[in-house]
């Protein structure tokens, strides 16, 4: 599968990014549904306090940390997290 990358689309492009970490009987909410996207030549600074979401989000876009629910796309083509090596 292939894709024409246009000035005007992102290239990476996350749709309603939820990620949910246990944290002993609690959960924490790291994003909660954050829409975003990046394009081509762009350059973005993501900013906030500790704990906001600030490098889950990039993990999330690059398959590195398996979002709780979330669309990811390349170019324009769906991406899912890959398992990483132990």
């Amino acid at each position: 599968m292939t894709a024409t990358i246009t000035g005007t689309e992102p290239v990476v492009r996350l749709d309603a990014v939820h990620k949910t970490y246990s944290s002993g009987d609690s959960a924490v909410h790291a994003l909660a549904g954050v829409t975003v996207g990046f394009p081509a030549g762009s350059f973005t600074a993501v900013m906030g306090p500790s704990g906001s979401g600030k490098s889950t989000l990039p993990h999330c876009a690059a398959g590195l940390d398996e979002p709780s629910s979330v669309t990811v796309t390349l170019a324009g083509i769906p991406w899912r997290a890959r398992t990483r090596p132990n």
